[in-house]
């Protein structure tokens, strides 16, 4: 997280145990050292507008549905993620990699699962809905 008030700025994380408070100079060199040409191309070190945040949970939203099977979904995250900042080179990056796996032939093989006679099949209390099918949803 950032802070960017009008005397003071630093950079917030909670994920360990209290608040650490760490500055821009930290962040150049933790995880990996970043250099000024990639920090101004990428927009690292700033603080994001209302877009850029929806932009960023979109993309992160599209590769949790990529990882789930559901390219077509993923594909329009990526879209919309796009859409908020198109400026950003990898929301470009990420959109065009989705619509290449959707292009992509998708070829399922069905393994036969052994079945266990001494285990009976569990019963399913719940009826099937039929639900309406989204037309982007991958089969």
């Amino acid at each position: 997280m950032r802070w960017d008030g009008t005397k003071e700025r630093f950079n917030m994380d909670a994920t360990g145990k209290g608040l650490n408070k760490l500055d821009d100079e930290h962040y150049k060199q933790w995880p990996f050292p970043i250099s000024e040409a990639e920090i101004q191309v990428e927009d690292y070190l700033k603080s994001l507008s209302a877009r850029e945040e929806l932009s960023v949970f979109l993309s992160i939203r599209g590769s949790c549905q990529t990882e789930n099977g559901l390219l077509g979904d993923s594909l329009m995250s990526f879209i919309q993620a796009y859409r908020c900042v198109p400026t950003w080179y990898g929301n470009e990056v990420l959109m065009s990699h989705a619509r290449a796996r959707l292009a992509q032939p998708v070829i399922q093989v069905q393994q036969p699962m052994p079945v266990n006679p001494a285990i009976p099949a569990d019963p399913n209390p719940m009826p099937q809905q039929i639900r309406p099918r989204n037309p982007f949803r991958t089969p």
